[in-house]
Formats: structure tokens, C-alpha cells, sequence
């Protein structure tokens, strides 16, 4: 029991014993079981003998055929394989033994240690008489451990002075007085002190203290002035025989672009620019675009902060191995060194897969080819191809399973740098965000059971990336050429029937002209989406759509014939990963989107609406078929999820619980919620329209199971969604637990895919 003052978080972390691991809140730990299941079945006397007759085995083999190298070295890794695994099941135990756990018992020692490290933690926070004390219950041969703290008067900082014999460095502190992270009236904290420490040791090696530590940094801490205030004095101590500490100023920067290339007897060439020497064997770079991202300077102080950056910096132009920063002082020169190593100017890749859409898998192959270094620029030329095939339900009949295919290509270019008209000073500092100029330019052709569409597009792009890891995506110029060349004659019937209710969807399949400007951030926290750990992903896109169309004028696309469509998109996602114990957490995503259509035909591009249901989306509806609002999904008073409903407005949210189980094996429950609609009335489907009193109603709720295989990789998921409140059924039997859920027609499970299963890579959010 701890007071409301102190982080139980925290507190919970100093435990040096736990309970054993559970299956979310169920009384029973799976895995202790699994680890004595396994310790029935395991005898050490078995595996040793099993040892000696897979070695007695080999031994006779390799003694075979030790005339035959080829044949020897296959046999040795065998053996060294097999024996190895035995090896790991005699010091680990069998599979469920390594798979569970021992019951964890009750330590006295332990419940010691952890109340000596709860009392450390609360007497670092401010609590010095703060004061740990345990009760333990037992109860069918289980402990119940209550540690209470019990935590006194906080102390709070008073006065913080500095003794600093050496005055440059006073000076130094003085001038940045004002940065000071320990103020009067704040809460005494250990981690503050620290954090102290570290400015200083960074303020000092910032400004030419190169051979600065921590070690010379000393804080004493009073408790004795009384009123519980704290006077935190902090002295820096001098170098051993010194009066002073040495700065360090840079005298000459050498620049390496080949460090680990060597050609005997060739000694390199030089290029000086911009006061920093090249060196290199073959001259592979412009110094021009290097420097950009060079700020070490002759003449300047040494900067561990200009170091980093540096070093940062050139590491993501992504043309080197690796990027080295060394400091040579001999000779009473200070010379900084910086060492690269070159990417291979060619790298092939390709991939072979297997994608799953509305239940039914098909294979996918992709191929990348990239040339770096163009022109001596530091770019990169990508070229792009990717063929995959997947199973579909026909749009006529549900029933029949059709293929789809999708082939495309990209071509494009990416160079560290903006070609915008700026000074050679602005570029530099410019370097500082990771600046990129893309050109891309790309084909796709899609065949669907319903129509087969081909798209051409290029784009002009712009990255950068904010101190606070903050990316920004400005796509200037992004247009595109769709057509529909073919189009299944029962899906044109159903979107001419669509248009004589007044829906224009029909004109989202003619040939179309599409123009846009983009603006995407993204923001990710502590590696999001690769850990169980706690962090977060924030993202919004701008898109307003039509921009050329409004510089050409429109007149010119409607003489050849062209559809072409004015609107403004918006779309924010929000995601986080809440950690709640050993390898386990709740993850947590809301994503909301509109997309307002402005112009004569009052419609969207159809890759620019919005869907909902899916393997990212509401599990419990297949891909694109979910919604919009509370459309009854009823075709000639027969339930139908064969047509994909696209919407102008999207609120979605997921909270899902994962936890791992062993290694590489997690599962997960889950609740998806969401809806799309459209801004207007749709006349061809009653209740899509966005009603601000009513659009609660309407939300979709879907819950299920998951399984997981994370091999680091690659994540493989299974889930099994299941519909809880369907908002295409009549208001009073959405609820599965209503009596009227599956009255008619709602009544057939074949058409009304109560449960959805999907196969899918990486995690849904």
C-alpha cells in the first residue's frame, strides 16, 4: 500500500521476487503447470545417454568418410546440430519445461530485499524518513505479501551552489544560469540530481572541454537547515596537477570516404573544401553535398553535440556502412577524423509471400533494385516491381472464389537534400532535419472479379524530420491517369441501379484525372509497433485534391474527356502501447477522417474514400465491407457483403490485450469499434448519411481472439472476430444478446459472416 505521492509504478519495479505469470486475470497460472507437465517426463540419464549414441554415431561416420571434405563438413555440422539441442533440453529442460516456470516460493530473503529497495526508491524521492514495512498472509499454501510505506514529510531543494575553482568554467555556468534544471521549491529527487549532472557534463564538453567526465562533477546534499529544505551543493573538481580544465579547439577536420578500402602501395588523393580535407582513393562523392552535413569546422571548439549530429546526419543519407568520429591530440594539434565506409553501389533484393484478403490467401512477389550514389550526388534510384494474386469473393456470387491480381512498378529518385534556391549557408543548416527530394513515377494494373483498372502516377516529394523525431511528408505535385478498361457486367448494372437512386459513385470508374497536394507528420515514441514496451504513434495527413486541375483549368481535362474531382481529406491516427506486467500490455488506437468533395460531380477518387472492416479495421467484417452507418445491407430483401462500401467520414478505435506467452508465441483479445459515413444523403443506401445525434448508434463493435508467432522479423496473426453490435440490423436487435438479432433476414450465419477469420502479417495497429 502506497500513498497517492508515490508512483506505485515505480514501486512495483524494485520487487526482486514476483508471483508466477497468468493468462489475464485467471486465478491459475497456465505456465507452472506446463513447466511440472514437462518435469514428469524428464529424466537427465536419458538425454545423456541419447548424447553419447548420436556421438558414438558420428564419430563412426566421420571417421568414414575424413577422406572426403565436403562430405566431412556436412557431417560435422549435423553432429554439432543435434548435439546442441540436446545440449540446451540438459541445461533448460524439455519444451513445456521451458515453456512454463517453477512455482515461485516464498523467500524471506527477498521480501527483505524489496522492502530495502522500496525504501531506497521513496527516500530518493524526497521521503528521507520515509519507512517500508510488510505483513504476509497465507492462505492454502499461498502468501499474500502487503508492503506498506509509510512515507513522512518530503523535502523539498532550497539552495543549490556551485564551487568552481576553475573560472572559465564558472564563467561558463553562469552564462547558462538559466538552463538550470534544480530550482527552489521543487521536490528533492534523485533522477534530478543526475539529470543535472548530465547537463553540466554535456554544457561543458558543448563549449571545447573534450577531455571533461562526470567524475569531476561531486554533489553533497543538507538536510540539517530545517523546515524539511535541502541545500544541494555541487562542486567540480580540477584534472590531477592542473589548475584548470584544457579546451580544445579544432585545428584541422579530415574527411575519409573509403576507411576501409585499402590499395597497397597508393597512397590517397586529397580535395580541400570549405576548409576540410577529402580524402579517398577513388573520388566517389561531391565534397559540395558531404559538407552539408558536416558540422565540425577548423577552428571552432570541440562540440560533443556537433559531433553526434555528424555523425547522424551522414548516417542517414544511407550511402555508408558506417560513419567513425575520432579525435587525434598528438603533436599538440587537436585533428578531427572522420571515417566512412561505402555501401555497395548495387543492392538487389526480393520477396516472396503470402498475402490473405477477405479470407482467402494468394501469393506476391516483389523485387527491389537501388543505385546508390547518382551522379555523385549521394542519391538513390529505386526501381520497383511487385506481382501478387489473391483469392476474392465475386461480387455477382459470394460464393465463387476468383483471383485478383495486382502488377505495378515504381521508379523514382531520392537526394539528401532540398533543390530549392537557397543559399549554401541555409542548406547546411537545413542538413540538420534529414532533408530528401523524391521523384517517383509508377504504373499499376489491378484485375478484380468486378473490374480491371490501370493507373499511372508521378509525384514530387519533400522529407524532413524535427529535433523531436517528428517525420513530414510534402508531397507537391502527386498525379495520376486512371482507367477502367473493363468492367463485370452485373457490378456496372448494380452501379447504374446505385446511380438512378442518385449515388454518382459510377463516375468514380471513368477515366480520371487526379491531382493533389499532401502533407503527412508521423510521430513515433520508443520504437512503436516492434516491442510490448510502452510508446505511441501519432499521425496526420492534409490532402486537398484538384490542385492542377484549378492551374490548368478544367477545361482542358474535359475536352479529353476526363473526369476530375476537387475535395479536401483530413486524417489523424493516434496509437499506444500501455505495457501492464511481464511481457504483456494493452495496445490502443483512434483514428478519425473526413473527406469533403467539392466539385461539379460531387465525388471522390475511389482510392480516396474511405473503408472500414478488415484485417486493420474491424476484424469481425471482412476487407471494405462495414457500413456505412446503419445501411441495412439488404439487396432484394437478401442480406449481401459482396459490394465494398466506401464513405467520406471514418471514426475507428481498438483495444486489444497481448500478451506473450513463450518466446516467439503471443496471444491477444481484442474490441474494434467504428463506422464510416457520408457528409450527404445517399438515396441508394438509407442511413449512410453522418447524423450528429444519432452516429453513436451507429458504431460497429466486434471482439475476438488472436494468435501471434513474432519472429523479430516477421509476425505472422490469426484472429477470429465476432460481430457484438451490428448496426445494419434494426435499432433494438444490434446487440448480439438481443432477442431479435437474428430474426429475418438476418438469420442465415452464411450470409451474415457472424464470425470473421483473418490471416494477416505485422500487428492491426
Amino acid at each position: 500500500m502506497a500513498p497517492k505521492k508515490v508512483d506505485a509504478d515505480a514501486l512495483k519495479k524494485q520487487h526482486v521476487q514476483l508471483p508466477n505469470k497468468r493468462l489475464l486475470f485467471l486465478p491459475i497460472s497456465i505456465y507452472t503447470t506446463l513447466y511440472y507437465s514437462g518435469e514428469k517426463n524428464y529424466e537427465t540419464e536419458k538425454y545423456e545417454a541419447k548424447k553419447v549414441k548420436v556421438n558414438n554415431k558420428f564419430d563412426t561416420k566421420i571417421e568414414k568418410h575424413k577422406e572426403k571434405p565436403g562430405k566431412l563438413n556436412r557431417l560435422i555440422e549435423r553432429h554439432d546440430k543435434k548435439i546442441g539441442k540436446i545440449d540446451k533440453t540438459l541445461n533448460e529442460g524439455n519444451l513445456f519445461m521451458r515453456w512454463g516456470e517453477q512455482v515461485s516460493v516464498l523467500d524471506s530473503a527477498n521480501i527483505d530485499q524489496t522492502a530495502n529497495n522500496i525504501e531506497r526508491y521513496v527516500h530518493g524521492k524526497g521521503w528521507f524518513r520515509g519507512r517500508v514495512t510488510y505483513e504476509t498472509a497465507t492462505k492454502k499454501r499461498k502468501v499474500n505479501i502487503t508492503y506498506t510505506v509509510e512515507e513522512g514529510p518530503r523535502y523539498f531543494f532550497d539552495t543549490l551552489f556551485y564551487q568552481i575553482p576553475d573560472k572559465d568554467l564558472n564563467a561558463l555556468l553562469e552564462k547558462h544560469s538559466g538552463e538550470q534544471l534544480i530550482v527552489k521549491g521543487q521536490a528533492y529527487d534523485n533522477d534530478l540530481l543526475s539529470k543535472e549532472r548530465d547537463r553540466l557534463d554535456d554544457l561543458f564538453k558543448n563549449n571545447g572541454y573534450f577531455n571533461f567526465s562526470k567524475q569531476y562533477i561531486n554533489y553533497q546534499v543538507d538536510t540539517t537547515r530545517g523546515d524539511h529544505k535541502i541545500a544541494v551543493k555541487m562542486s567540480i573538481l580540477l584534472p590531477e596537477k592542473k589548475n584548470k580544465h584544457s579546451i580544445y579547439k579544432i585545428d584541422s577536420v579530415i574527411f575519409t570516404t573509403d576507411a576501409t578500402i585499402q590499395d597497397a602501395g597508393v597512397e590517397r588523393q586529397h580535395t580541400v573544401f570549405k576548409n576540410t580535407t577529402y580524402q579517398y582513393f577513388n573520388r566517389r562523392y561531391s565534397e559540395k553535398v558531404l559538407n552539408r552535413r558536416v558540422y565540425i569546422r577548423p577552428g571552432q571548439l570541440y562540440s560533443k553535440a556537433n559531433t553526434l549530429t555528424t555523425q547522424r546526419e551522414l548516417a542517414r543519407m544511407e550511402n555508408f556502412k558506417f560513419v567513425n568520429i575520432n579525435y587525434d591530440t598528438t603533436g599538440g594539434r587537436f585533428v578531427a577524423n572522420i571515417f566512412v565506409s561505402p555501401l555497395e553501389r548495387y543492392q538487389w533484393s526480393n520477396e516472396i509471400g503470402l498475402t490473405v484478403t477477405q479470407g482467402y490467401p494468394g501469393p506476391f512477389f516483389s523485387m527491389s533494385l537501388k543505385r546508390r550514389n547518382i551522379l555523385k550526388k549521394l542519391g538513390t534510384l529505386e526501381l520497383d516491381l511487385r506481382l501478387g494474386i489473391e483469392g476474392v469473393a465475386a461480387a455477382s456470387n459470394p460464393d465463387d472464389i476468383l483471383a485478383s491480381t495486382e502488377a505495378g512498378g515504381n521508379i523514382g529518385v531520392t537526394f539528401p537534400q532540398f533543390f530549392l534556391p537557397l543559399s549554401e549557408k541555409n542548406q547546411q543548416k537545413l542538413g540538420f532535419i534529414d532533408p530528401k527530394t523524391n521523384v517517383k513515377a509508377g504504373v499499376t494494373y489491378t484485375t478484380r472479379p468486378e473490374y480491371t483498372r490501370f493507373a499511372v502516377n508521378a509525384s514530387n516529394s519533400y522529407r524532413w524530420r524535427t529535433k523531436n523525431n517528428t517525420k513530414f511528408i510534402f508531397r507537391l505535385i502527386d498525379i495520376g491517369l486512371i482507367r477502367t478498361p473493363k468492367m463485370d457486367s452485373l457490378y456496372l448494372a448494380k452501379l447504374e441501379e446505385l446511380e438512378a437512386k442518385g449515388n454518382n459513385l459510377i463516375n468514380s470508374f471513368l477515366p480520371s484525372f487526379l491531382s493533389n497536394v499532401n502533407l503527412t507528420s508521423i510521430k513515433l515514441t520508443n520504437q512503436y509497433g516492434t516491442t510490448l514496451n510502452k510508446s505511441s504513434y501519432f499521425s496526420y495527413s492534409v490532402e486537398p485534391g484538384g490542385t492542377l486541375t484549378h492551374i490548368v483549368g478544367k477545361e482542358y481535362f474535359s475536352n479529353r474527356d476526363l473526369e476530375i474531382y476537387a475535395y479536401m481529406k483530413l486524417d489523424v491516427d493516434y496509437r499506444k502501447m500501455m505495457p501492464t506486467g511481464r511481457n504483456r500490455g494493452w495496445a490502443f488506437k483512434i483514428r478519425s477522417g473526413i473527406a469533403i468533395p467539392y466539385g461539379a460531380n460531387d465525388i471522390l477518387p475511389y482510392e480516396t474514400y474511405f473503408f472500414a472492416g478488415g484485417s486493420i479495421s474491424n476484424r469481425a467484417w471482412k476487407p471494405r465491407r462495414l457500413g456505412p452507418g446503419s445501411f441495412n445491407h439488404l439487396d432484394e430483401g437478401q442480406v449481401t457483403y459482396q459490394f465494398e462500401q466506401p464513405g467520406e467520414i471514418l471514426l475507428e478505435m481498438g483495444l486489444e490485450y497481448r500478451q506473450r506467452l513463450y518466446k516467439f508465441i503471443q496471444w491477444a483479445f481484442f474490441i474494434d469499434a467504428g463506422n464510416i459515413w457520408m457528409i450527404n444523403n445517399d438515396p441508394a443506401r438509407p442511413g449512410a448519411q453522418f447524423e450528429a445525434k444519432d452516429f453513436y448508434k451507429e458504431i460497429a463493435f466486434g471482439s475476438g481472439l488472436g494468435a501471434r508467432l513474432d519472429f523479430s522479423f516477421l509476425l505472422v496473426r490469426l484472429d477470429v472476430g465476432l460481430k457484438v453490435y451490428d448496426p445494419a440490423r434494426p435499432l433494438g436487435k444490434r446487440f448480439i444478446l438481443d432477442s431479435g438479432f437474428n430474426d429475418p433476414p438476418y438469420d442465415d450465419p452464411k450470409l451474415t459472416e457472424p464470425v470473421i477469420w483473418t490471416l494477416a502479417i505485422g500487428y492491426p495497429f
